[in-house]
């Protein structure tokens, strides 16, 4: 086992190009695992493996090669508008990849997890939530995410994790690269900024029927 190494997977977006800033800085060593590479400028100080979680080959050959002490998750897709009517590849990526990450993780024997879950998994809440709150996810995203808490658990024999539900997660370091896709996310408090900053004229709400 590596105690310098951390494998992120997903971690060419948003979140996981600020954990690369933070690892680096204390002195630890990022492996990225992703589908998408880093900009240009953060490959130079990283170790970046193409590839998905639905491939238990290529994660198999990242744990063989790095030998991480542990892993932050981040692979997902997180879109939570369009997640109905495509649940099937959001269920492949999310929970069978997810499944596959912990699985991997038991072979090599590597004993940490950080899970970035979501606030999808309380659905349409009318309380303040907490961590003992109830977990009714109405998307399909929100549900993955619940299945992922839930299987988590279950390796509880081998695996120690902190899983950590997100709510809108904004900000931003002008010192870290970001990716093209990760420049472009589409969030409310994101839009919000950018027309207080006159970048944009308006934010749209879209739906009606919103207590909100």
């Amino acid at each position: 086992m590596n105690h310098n190494v951390v494998l992120i997977t997903g971690g060419s977006g948003y979140i996981g190009s600020h954990l690369i800033s933070a690892l680096t800085k204390a002195n630890l060593t990022p492996v990225i695992f992703d589908v998408h590479p880093p900009p240009t400028e953060v490959r130079k100080r990283v170790i970046f493996c193409r590839g998905a979680i639905r491939n238990k080959t290529g994660l198999d050959a990242v744990f063989s090669t790095h030998n991480p002490v542990g892993v932050i998750h981040l692979a997902a897709h997180t879109r939570v508008s369009g997640s109905r009517g495509n649940g099937k590849y959001i269920w492949e990526n999310n929970v069978e990849g997810t499944r596959n990450v912990l699985a991997s993780m038991v072979r090599h024997r590597c004993r940490y997890i950080v899970f970035t879950s979501s606030a999808a998994v309380y659905g349409l809440a009318t309380t303040p939530v907490s961590e003992a709150g109830v977990l009714k996810p109405i998307s399909e995203y929100g549900r993955t995410k619940k299945m992922n808490e839930s299987d988590i658990v279950k390796f509880h024999k081998h695996i120690y994790s902190a899983t950590l539900r997100l709510f809108n997660v904004q900000g931003n370091d002008n010192r870290v690269p970001l990716t093209r896709r990760a420049q472009h996310r589409n969030t409310l408090l994101g839009n919000a900024v950018q027309v207080g900053q006159k970048k944009k004229t308006a934010v749209h709400i879209y739906g009606t029927t919103y207590p909100s």
